[in-house]
């Protein structure tokens, strides 16, 4: 095999491989953004609007239920929202695709996940890192530390990566990539 071939067709798994990481965490937003869920009473003072305990949010189309939020405590203040224990999933024609962390935070259209969030695409590749952000206006996910992404061709580790533009830039620091290979 030449050389060249096998560094793009490797770094072309790598860039979807974190394009997988902004395709599963978009449609978050979207669910966040119908203004059920939000922040915790307890910091702020302030009493929430909407406050929810072991609660499914799902959205319903014609073909059935394609969006599912999972909470063990959501609130809803005026000027934003929070989720603790999220669980989401989204159902694709090919797969079913999660996301879940230890809290949610929306906060000026931009959503905010920390402690043990794991996305998955449903077809096998899985990220987990401890802190990352959404901006819907943008359509811009930070991975803001220390990250793995692992699929049955790649692991990769890096301490923060940038996506944009629908995932179409994707920028990373400091990756190091393992390839699996199959021994012969």
């Amino acid at each position: 095999m030449n050389l060249n071939v096998f560094l793009v067709k490797n770094k072309l798994e790598i860039v979807m491989g974190l394009l997988f990481v902004f395709l599963a965490i978009a449609p978050v937003a979207l669910v966040m953004s119908s203004n059920i869920v939000a922040k915790e009473a307890q910091k702020t003072g302030k009493k929430p609007l909407v406050e929810l305990h072991d609660f499914t949010y799902a959205e319903v189309d014609k073909l059935g239920v394609n969006k599912v939020v999972l909470g063990s405590v959501g609130y809803h203040f005026a000027d934003y929202e929070q989720i603790f224990d999220i669980n989401f999933r989204q159902k694709n024609k090919e797969s079913i695709q999660t996301l879940s962390a230890k809290k949610a935070e929306k906060k000026d259209k931009i959503l905010y996940f920390s402690g043990n969030v794991k996305c998955d695409n449903g077809n096998g590749a899985v990220l987990n890192t401890d802190m990352a952000e959404y901006a819907e206006t943008t359509k811009t996910l930070k991975i803001t530390k220390n990250f793995v992404a692992t699929s049955d061709k790649y692991t990769i580790f890096g301490d923060r990566s940038t996506v944009w533009d629908n995932g179409k830039k994707i920028k990373a620091v400091n990756i190091k990539v393992k390839m699996h290979t199959e021994d012969k």
